[in-house]
């Protein structure tokens, strides 16, 4: 994801999808239990996916077969899809009450999901986020979907190669 602050990117790095989301002992990439990502993103997904189908045993069903049933209206589906979007919109209200940003971008390439991710997000989120500053910001997908971490990437090697050329 990426904010917007003052209309302008903030660009310091963090690791959002490692915050500690839920109590629930699902073990993260990173080696600690209960993180976002662990609980809300693609592969998360795909996991919780292979999980409940009977049919995983023989083929890996991926986060675009799960968006694809969602789609064509398996519960299943759609509740591994709210069940993502409430965790994300949870931890986008962590941040929203502490930065207060213009704007939320969820980019990457769960942001493929489009509403089907972003409705239950923002609900999450307008249920754990401060009344008085949830109605300046906005929550939106981004664009460049799959490539939103490079192009931030690149915007913070250009604004910190610009900073530092300036000192000299």
């Amino acid at each position: 994801f990426a904010l917007m602050i003052n209309g302008k990117l903030y660009n310091k790095h963090s690791e959002f999808g490692h915050i500690p989301i839920t109590g629930k002992k699902i073990l993260c990439n990173c080696g600690k239990y209960g993180c976002l990502e662990a609980v809300a993103s693609g592969n998360a997904i795909e996991r919780k996916a292979n999980q409940l189908y009977n049919d995983s045993k023989n083929r890996w069903i991926t986060a675009k077969d799960v968006a694809e049933k969602a789609e064509q209206g398996d519960p299943v589906a759609q509740k591994i899809f709210k069940e993502a979007g409430y965790y994300i919109g949870k931890g986008l209200s962590f941040v929203e009450n502490v930065f207060n940003p213009d704007k939320i971008i969820i980019g990457g390439g769960i942001s493929a999901a489009g509403k089907l991710l972003l409705d239950p997000i923002v609900e999450s989120y307008n249920n754990f986020t401060m009344a008085i500053i949830k109605s300046t910001t906005k929550i939106e997908l981004s664009t460049i979907g799959m490539d939103a971490g490079i192009y931030g990437a690149v915007t913070m090697v250009l604004n910190k190669r610009i900073f530092y050329t300036s000192l000299l």
